[in-house]
């Protein structure tokens, strides 16, 4: 049978059937579902208040797999694009759609695009490099009131891009992202750069290379900074630990982290789905 012709009866019917113990019949039903879920799965939804708990639980559980396995998909084509092509906008967009499935790109695009151009305006290009962070510092920092999330560091939401946007709040890696994806916008020479444990941004000038920090507002960071971050953590500093990384590692790294969080709060169903987009992007 054709399922986009199925009555709601019969998809309540269906819906039922889903805590039979007979592993066939399951796999059976679960597919037939979704199906449904995958050409409207409005109309699974809009079923769901009707439901008892333990059905509507069911079903929320297998629309999540439907989303995932979509997302899971458009991952993997990202993933093919050559490094010096890699969309990290593209990137923080599809993880962000994990937990917020109705995301649009064009939510996150807008809010970049206005504060490049509001940095436009009062940026004329012919500013020292270091006049120039200062100037996108006191915007971000200062006036649009972006900050490290040091009450909640290890909230899910510091990683999700459109909650950093919302909430004006994140860790180093989020905030770092922002500063990249404002600063491309305006031609900005910026890389990020991946120090263990604390992601931060350089400002690649003619003859200079400058570090600064996000997560602290933007601050600039000497040699003997980035040192002390690793020397807290026990690390010994290394040159190459202030190697640009590829904005797919960023992403990576990103991902990585929602994993750690989600793994320590038991919530390994996400973890399990995380990992696997994780194998897509790390490293080799």
């Amino acid at each position: 049978m054709d399922e986009s012709s199925l009555s709601d009866g019969q998809i309540r019917a269906l819906i039922s059937l889903l805590d039979e113990e007979d592993p066939s019949a399951l796999e059976h039903v679960t597919t037939r579902l979704k199906r449904v879920l995958a050409v409207d799965p409005d109309r699974i939804e809009a079923l769901i208040p009707d439901l008892d708990l333990e059905a509507c639980q069911r079903v929320r559980t297998l629309l999540e797999d439907v989303r995932w396995d979509r997302l899971e998909r458009r991952f993997e084509n990202l993933s093919k694009a050559p490094d010096d092509r890699f969309d990290l906008e593209a990137g923080v967009h599809l993880l962000a759609t994990f937990a917020f499935p109705q995301l649009k790109r064009e939510e996150i695009t807008a809010a970049l695009d206005q504060m490049a151009s509001d940095l436009q305006r009062v940026l004329t290009g012919r500013e020292r490099p270091i006049e120039t962070i200062h100037l996108v510092n006191d915007y971000l920092f200062v006036l649009k009131g972006f900050k490290g999330n040091t009450e909640n560091y290890y909230d899910p939401d510091n990683s999700y891009f459109n909650k950093v946007l919302e909430r004006r709040l994140g860790i180093p890696i989020t905030l770092s992202v922002l500063y990249l994806l404002v600063g491309r916008r305006l031609a900005l020479p910026l890389v990020g750069i991946g120090l263990p444990g604390h992601f931060i941004v350089q400002f690649q000038a003619p003859g200079q290379r400058i570090h600064l920090d996000p997560f602290r507002g933007g601050k600039i960071l000497s040699l003997a900074d980035c040192q002390q971050i690793l020397k807290a953590q026990g690390l010994e500093f290394n040159r190459k630990h202030l190697r640009p990384v590829s904005h797919r590692a960023i992403l990576a790294r990103v991902i990585a982290n929602l994993i750690a969080i989600y793994t320590d709060r038991g919530d390994h169903r996400r973890a399990q789905r995380l990992t696997r987009l994780f194998s897509m992007y790390e490293e080799t």
